[in-house]
């Protein structure tokens, strides 16, 4: 049997987890829309006019694990990444839509293949425009490209904000099966 080089292997597997990874950020920063409601007032719907403003998000960390099989051999490893030289703001509109700008620092780290490896990751751009909708304590948020990500709010206190998302999925790509879990937790503060 052919044996695929590891280096192949790893490659695929950041490819697939980043497409993922930065899907799963604009899920969670969706949830920003939110931010009006507090955990114990679940009868918030429409788009609250409290959330309307302009939001930087100052921290941001996950965790999660990922099964990738490529060419029939499989991998699998723990993963987390924390955020750093964050520009990101989201300005949420009184009409229902929202706007981002800015960029961030991913350093992802993981273990794979006997190895543990750092990278750090830039994204630019962010989510781009779209329409949010915020019900109880989860607000949905889809951008302009028709993709749609949930979040939970886990605390408003004042002007800050924390916000949370699982994602579970089986991505198949190119050959390649990812099945991954994500948690995230990710924190704001209104200007």
């Amino acid at each position: 049997m052919y044996s695929y080089p590891r280096s192949m292997l790893l490659s695929n597997f950041i490819k697939i987890m980043l497409m993922k990874i930065k899907n799963l950020f604009f899920g969670l920063l969706i949830l920003l829309s939110a931010s009006a409601c507090n955990s114990d007032d679940d009868s918030m719907t429409g788009n609250d006019s409290e959330i309307v403003g302009t939001w930087t998000m100052t921290a941001f960390s996950y965790t999660g694990n990922s099964s990738s099989t490529t060419f029939g051999q499989t991998t699998s490893t723990d993963f987390n990444g924390v955020g750093r030289d964050i520009t990101m703001q989201l300005e949420f509109k009184s009409d229902g839509t929202y706007t981002s700008s800015g960029s961030y620092i991913i350093d992802l780290s993981f273990g794979i293949i006997g190895q543990s490896i750092t990278v750090p990751i830039t994204f630019q751009g962010f989510m781009g425009n779209g329409t949010y909708v915020v019900d109880g304590d989860q607000i949905t948020a889809t951008n302009s490209d028709n993709e749609t990500g949930t979040s939970t709010i886990i605390k408003l206190e004042g002007d800050d904000l924390e916000l949370a998302s699982s994602q579970d999925e089986t991505i198949i790509d190119q050959g390649s099966t990812v099945d991954y879990t994500i948690d995230g937790d990710f924190i704001f503060r209104r200007q």
